[in-house]
């Protein structure tokens, strides 16, 4: 009956322990308050999500580090792009200034091939018109008189035409032959190709500047956006990790409160009372031996302790090794009754000398008074 009794107590203190322990250590209401900081910061999260998409769309921002490394580049490569169709337009230009400078001091057409030949055909026309004239005076002479008016004419028409022939015999014709140019079509064409080429490196030049304001302006557009952008992600980051540090301490907290209601705690009973089936009874024997080797270890750690606390010098051969000097002469130490007797008889016989307890004496030899006997207790 007793035994059955003790177990019930036992096992009912082991209950109320472990419920004593499970309210101590419990925390009410805080699943309830992770759980609303947890949403919270999620649908500050999403919030903050919508207005950096909307951000990204209305800038057309997807990375931006990337973006403006790419817009960086691209923007390198335009400028030397452009610097070197500047420097080819210029050139082409120039070329094409000397080329229509040569073109205009260029004749369309040069001599090819120079003739000189006399006038025959004027000589021998003249020829028979002297002799018609001949012919005309003789008949004009046979009518008239040489002071007349008509012969005059002739004669004057003779001398005309004399002279007329003399000239043509003396003056040779030259006949000149010329044809196109031949180095004037090949500037031509060199010039027109010149043009042709200036007016594309010009084109090209125009394109690539516009190409550069674009990335210039693009490039702009991304610094602008960039710290509106990154305040945005360190707002979402925040926000994400406040969300899921809330959402962790809440599902702690959830399966806290779970296993305090299936009464699981970090405590629990080793072994549940049982009451015994069969009586106890001590073993007498066991305990005496065991009793028996405790005492004589405890003896033995008494008498080595006091061994070893205990500096009292009890022969003269421990006092010669503790001193180092040879003992010489011993007294034996009195009781106290002894030490009253001998005390009442110095008083009655005054020349006696009171002997010392435990007094010996012993040989000290110096080098200023060999053989001084000093008395040590």
């Amino acid at each position: 009956m007793t035994n059955a009794i003790a177990t019930c107590l036992l096992q009912k203190l082991s209950e109320l322990y472990l419920e004593k322990h499970l309210r101590a250590h419990h925390t009410s209401g805080a699943y309830e308050f992770f759980k609303v900081q947890s949403d919270a910061y999620e649908k500050q999260m999403n919030e903050l999500k919508i207005e950096l998409e909307g951000l990204r769309e209305r800038y057309g921002v997807v990375d931006l580090d990337e973006q403006k490394r790419l817009s960086l580049t691209k923007l390198a490569e335009l400028e030397v792009a452009r610097l070197k169709a500047e420097v080819e337009y210029r050139d082409s230009q120039s070329r094409a200034h000397v080329t229509r400078d040569v073109l205009r001091n260029t004749a369309p057409r040069i001599q090819s091939e120079v003739k000189t030949a006399s006038n025959t055909y004027s000589i021998e026309r003249l020829g028979t018109l002297i002799v018609e004239l001949k012919n005309k005076r003789t008949q004009l002479l046979t009518k008239f008189h040489e002071d007349d008016r008509l012969v005059k004419e002739i004669d004057q028409q003779l001398r005309d035409t004399q002279m007329a022939l003399d000239n043509a015999q003396g003056r040779k014709e030259v006949e000149e032959a010329t044809g196109i140019n031949p180095a004037r079509p090949t500037l031509e064409h060199e010039l027109a190709k010149l043009e042709a080429g200036t007016a594309g490196l010009r084109a090209q030049t125009e394109r690539l500047t516009g190409e550069l304001g674009g990335y210039r302006a693009k490039l702009l557009q991304l610094e602008e956006v960039t710290l509106p952008h990154k305040q945005l992600e360190l707002r979402v980051k925040e926000a994400e990790d406040n969300y899921k540090l809330y959402a962790k301490k809440a599902e702690e907290s959830r399966i806290t409160d779970a296993l305090d209601q299936q009464k699981f705690a970090n405590v629990a009973v080793a072994e549940s009372p049982v009451v015994p089936q069969l009586p106890y009874k001590p073993n007498r024997t066991l305990v005496l031996l065991l009793g028996l080797m405790l005492a004589a270890l405890a003896s033995v750690g008494i008498a080595f302790l006091a061994e070893f606390f205990d500096h009292t010098v009890h022969t003269p051969r421990e006092l010669e090794s503790f001193m180092g000097l040879p003992v010489f002469a011993t007294l034996p130490e009195l009781s106290l009754s002894e030490r009253r007797r001998e005390l009442i008889g110095s008083l009655a016989e005054p020349d006696r000398s009171l002997p010392t307890r435990g007094v010996s004496w012993f040989h000290q030899e110096t080098t200023d008074q060999p053989g001084n006997l000093d008395p040590t207790a």
